[in-house]
């Protein structure tokens, strides 16, 4: 990604990554490298983007073997979440939601 991103910078093309915070595994720790990652490679925009297991995926139908909680099954009948609707054993749910606003905050400042 570091060199398409370069790549299509020195072309004069804007470029734009999109990053996803709360998948199994994920911690505090993880979402640091994220942002770090973002940074140094430093495109014209970054999207951080909350995990959201759809029905019929894996994620969503065995949750025990990705190590997370769905806290909400039926996100899908009331529209796209604005909060994260889970929480691994690395973050809570509200541990996901302040990580995400530290990765826009490192990102963009402010």
């Amino acid at each position: 990604m570091a060199d398409g991103v370069a790549r299509l910078k020195r072309g004069g093309i804007e470029t734009s990554c999109s990053f996803v915070i709360g998948l199994p595994g994920e911690t505090a720790d993880t979402v640091r490298e994220t942002i770090s990652y973002a940074r140094d490679i430093d495109p014209h925009m970054v999207v951080f983007n909350v995990c959201i297991p759809f029905p019929g995926t894996p994620i969503y139908e065995d949750t025990d073997q990705f190590d997370l909680i769905i806290h909400d099954r039926m996100w899908f009948l009331k529209g796209i979440p604005n909060k994260p609707i889970i929480s691994t054993s690395g973050l809570s749910r509200t541990e996901i939601q302040q990580m995400t606003a530290l990765c826009y905050k490192e990102f963009y400042g402010g």
